[in-house]
């Protein structure tokens, strides 16, 4: 007999496709089995990856064989003869093993050839991998005859086997003693990470034209596609790379025919073709589209025989059914299109009436809309929308609905609510009026008709207001929102949906709390809770902690609010995931929490985490915390620009959204820090461009009383102050002040607080100001609120050092006492828990100079007046006036002469 040594080698190293890294460390672990067996169809690189371990196993200087099988000569004997030959190369030494072949040759049967072959491994030393390609050549006789000698090996013989088909032989009671090691088509398929790897050289093209998920999508991580891409690509750039990896393309139908389909027998093909459609290839389904009742033995047949029928894992490591390979499938697709071009809609119809009976609703609709019955899906999808909302499958209602014509669309007025309510998710307000606007025509002229039953369409008027909450919500409406939330508890009594009901007082919750209605807030919290731990809309409840927090927050219950918003997150993670907008919703609020702890550093990996998500999906709230707290992140590490650039983005998304509340924190945190940086002017102009100057009448809380009300009341207290209309904004800091006092807005309290005190300080009204800074100071104790203090800056610096004398130094302090201890230790102006002595003291007042007043200062020392050193700097006379306040009060006089001694004194201005 003579040998063909090509048969004996494996293919050469230029003919590889890539360092499969993951599969040869799967390689090292299959050597602790007797058997490796790589089974996948044809194409997914079976030779090449056994090719890599072959020389993997020869550096490691392991004895290593090699055979590839011919279906041409697969007689037993010829069989065996070869295995010899493999091993004779193995070994390196014909001579050696020269008596082997002539005892082969005198051998008539197979179990003498199998004995020979047996004895000289017995002898041999040493262990010996013998790897065997394209086993599914054999025919019945010929892996007989291997398989008895596979068994009757020396264990110190390692058999790698690849097989585009299952093989016939024995292979549970190995799995079972643990000497088989397994590797199918979705071990061998490539993961995102090898194809971008495989295909690295063409990142850059592929980033601008599509993504690498769509490459992985459509190639299946199938090797000879990936192989093929890459050869389109290289000729002819990539946009064409990605058109020829379709099942429909010509080298894909001339290869799946040629090589798979062809070979089929008649029934097989008829199979192939009626369930070609089908992503899950469940033998049940299978049977209700073709009517034959073989599905599940032409399975097992495909399977077997390596027709692109891939094994799905039912994620605990066994098999729940099959899928065909994407490309083979739109082969089939693209086949039956041309040949039984009729059959088609009704093999999508009758897939649809077995999902529709065994509960798989958005398959059903799929398949009716694929069948061309577009009335049916709109009917199924009114029957199933509410069911799909509440199982976070908005996304999927929206896909099905655009494939419905508008005029059969708007008679279903279930599929235009969830329509809206992913339009108001989407920030797309003006889209979801229109949808509830579309519904509400619809529920008037069914009322008229009387064609839908009662119930039923109580139901769907109860669920059109509760849309319209939801918008008026998101529109930051919340006069509008409370009165629907009372409207939907009134009006409908015994309407239960536990989502519904938890989501409408969720939306209550919140809208009393920018009303300043505190007192019914953890009653509210309560039946909420109650109502969604009822309903099967797990991130509800993630929702309504996100509510709960920050109101918890605003009356002064820091640790319950942080635990109730950490809760949040935990729960987001375990339903949707860490990069989800579900856990945005807790995580920016939480941030904003941390950073008012001076937690500054994990505060800002909540922001950033929770920004690009809040950009996108986020409402009023998430936002503006969000980039609030972004902006003084930045201030705090004394980045302006960074600071500025972030309010920006924030006023660009309150402008094109329309979100009043976002523009006015926006303006807020723009005025404060343009004022603390010197930039009075900037300031008064900024306001006003935004309709809020002081020449307009300030927000008094008993006219306005939301939240929106109190920045804007903000705002005009900060440029009345900067401006020197002191006893202007102590009147209005003062109403609030009592008002947020009295709804035990505690948070609100401690903010206007801090600007009474300021206030006070710059008239001189040193004990009221004191007194004011101690009430703040008290409620901020509470409330871990730092932050607030030590962004309000040097003037908060001055009522610190001048309150030193009355802190509980000795003994444990007071809290209110340990919060100023705090503070000024953040602002540098002790460095232990002891009293600052004077001279310090009046140091701290002199460094709290800022360059700008600096300079005013010093052209106020040569003699000028404020109108002359106005024009010399290029300011209003006011702003200079504003100037020469902080001043006065940093050097603790009201005299210009003394001021500018004291300067002098210090060294801050030439003498």
């Amino acid at each position: 007999m003579e040998f063909l040594r090509t048969r004996l080698m494996p293919i050469p190293a230029y003919c590889r496709l890539l360092d499969r890294v993951r599969l040869n460390a799967r390689w090292r672990e299959s050597l602790r089995h007797r058997i490796t067996l790589v089974r996948a169809p044809t194409g997914f690189g079976k030779t090449r990856l056994m090719a890599q371990w072959f020389e993997a196993a020869k550096r490691d200087d392991q004895r290593v064989a090699w055979l590839a099988l011919d279906a041409s000569d697969v007689s037993p004997e010829n069989v065996l003869r070869y295995v010899s030959a493999a091993i004779a190369v193995a070994e390196n030494t014909d001579n050696a093993t020269a008596g082997i072949f002539t005892r082969l040759r005198r051998c008539a049967s197979v179990d003498e050839i199998v004995g020979s072959i047996v004895n000289h491994l017995v002898r041999a030393t040493g262990t010996l991998l013998l790897f065997i390609d394209d086993v599914h050549d054999l025919n019945a006789a010929g892996m007989a005859a291997l398989w008895q000698l596979i068994e009757q090996v020396p264990e110190s013989v390692h058999f790698v086997l690849a097989s585009q088909f299952k093989l016939a032989v024995p292979l549970a009671r190995l799995r079972l003693d643990g000497e088989l090691a397994e590797l199918g088509a979705t071990d061998l398929a490539f993961t995102p990470d090898e194809v971008r790897h495989y295909l690295a050289s063409y990142a850059e093209e592929i980033q601008k034209g599509v993504s690498w998920g769509e490459i992985v999508d459509r190639t299946g991580g199938w090797a000879a596609s990936l192989a093929m891409f890459e050869r389109v690509a290289a000729s002819k750039g990539v946009s064409a790379a990605v058109d020829a990896i379709a099942g429909d393309k010509s080298w894909l139908t001339e290869f799946f025919s040629q090589e798979v389909f062809d070979r089929q027998s008649g029934e097989m093909q008829s199979f192939l073709l009626r369930t070609s459609s089908l992503s899950d290839l469940i033998p049940e389904l299978c049977d209700a589209v073709t009517g034959a009742g073989n599905g599940r033995r032409m399975l097992a047949e495909a399977d077997a025989k390596g027709i692109f029928v891939l094994n799905v894992d039912d994620g605990n490591g066994g098999d729940s059914g099959y899928r065909y390979h994407r490309l083979f499938a739109e082969f089939l697709q693209w086949r039956i299109a041309i040949v039984e071009p009729r059959i088609v809609p009704d093999l999508y119809q009758r897939a649809g009436d077995w999902f529709t009976a065994n509960g798989a609703h958005q398959e059903a609709i799929a398949c009716a809309l694929k069948a061309g019955q577009v009335i049916h899906a709109a009917e199924l999808l009114e029957r199933r929308c509410q069911q799909l909302t509440y199982a976070d499958r908005v996304h999927a209602i929206s896909r099905f609905a655009t494939q419905i014509p508008w005029n059969t669309l708007r008679r279903f007025p279930g599929v235009l609510l969830t329509l809206a309510w992913r339009a108001t998710r989407s920030h797309r307000f003006e889209e979801a009026a229109e949808y509830i606007e579309a519904s509400r025509l619809r529920l008037i002229e069914l009322e008229s008709s009387r064609e839908y039953p009662a119930k039923d369409l109580h139901r769907l008027q109860y669920v059109q207001m509760h849309r319209e909450m939801v918008l008026a919500a998101a529109r930051d409406d919340m006069v509008l929102v409370e009165m629907l939330c009372q409207r939907l508890t009134d009006d409908y009594p015994d309407e239960q949906h536990p989502y519904l009901k938890g989501n409408t007082y969720s939306h209550l919750l919140q809208a009393h709390r920018e009303q300043y209605k505190l007192v019914e807030l953890e009653r509210i919290s309560a039946t909420a809770q109650g109502m969604l731990k009822r309903s099967t809309y797990c991130l509800a409840e993630v929702g309504l902690q996100a509510a709960i927090g920050p109101s918890l927050f605003l009356l002064g219950r820091a640790n319950d609010a942080r635990r109730v918003l950490e809760q949040g997150r935990e729960e987001a993670l375990h339903y949707s995931g860490a990069n989800s907008a579900t856990r945005a919703v807790c995580s920016a609020p939480l941030g904003e929490m941390l950073y008012e702890n001076n937690e500054i550093e994990r505060a800002d990996e909540l922001i950033q985490e929770a920004l690009p998500l809040v950009r996108k999906y986020g409402f009023i709230e998430q936002l503006q915390v969000s980039f609030i707290t972004a902006a003084r992140i930045c201030s705090a590490r004394n980045d302006l620009s960074g600071a500025f650039a972030g309010l920006d983005e924030g006023m660009a998304i309150a402008i094109e959204r329309d979100f009043r509340r976002l523009r006015l924190a926006v303006l807020n945190e723009r005025v404060r820090l343009l004022i603390q940086n010197g930039n009075v002017d900037e300031a008064v102009r900024c306001a006003a461009s935004h309709g809020v100057a002081l020449s307009q009448p300030v927000h008094m809380p008993k006219d306005f009383k939301t939240t929106s009300d109190e920045l804007r009341a903000l705002i005009w207290v900060r440029l009345a102050q900067a401006n020197g209309q002191f006893s202007e904004a102590l009147l209005a800091a003062r109403h609030w002040h009592n008002f947020c006092s009295a709804r035990g807005a505690i948070r609100s309290l401690v903010r206007w607080s801090i600007l009474i005190a300021q206030l006070h300080l710059l008239v001189s009204d040193q004990r009221p100001a004191q007194r004011a800074l101690r009430e703040a100071l008290l409620h901020g104790a509470t409330t871990r609120t730092l932050r607030t203090f030590v962004d309000e800056g040097p003037l908060l610096r001055v009522l610190l050092c001048a309150s030193n004398g009355d802190l509980a130094i000795n003994g444990a302090p007071l809290p209110a006492d340990a919060l100023a201890l705090e503070l000024m230790k953040i602002f540098g102006m002790v460095g232990a828990q002891t009293p600052l002595e004077s001279s310090k003291c009046g140091s701290v007042m002199v460094a709290a100079l800022g360059n700008k007043e600096r300079e005013v200062l010093s052209l106020v020392a040569i003699g000028l007046s404020n109108r002359e050193v106005a024009e010399r700097l290029g300011m209003t006379e006011g702003t200079v006036k504003w100037y020469m306040q902080q001043v006065y009060d940093k050097v603790g006089t009201r005299r210009r002469y003394q001021a500018v001694k004291t300067a002098r004194q210090y060294g801050l201005i030439s003498a």
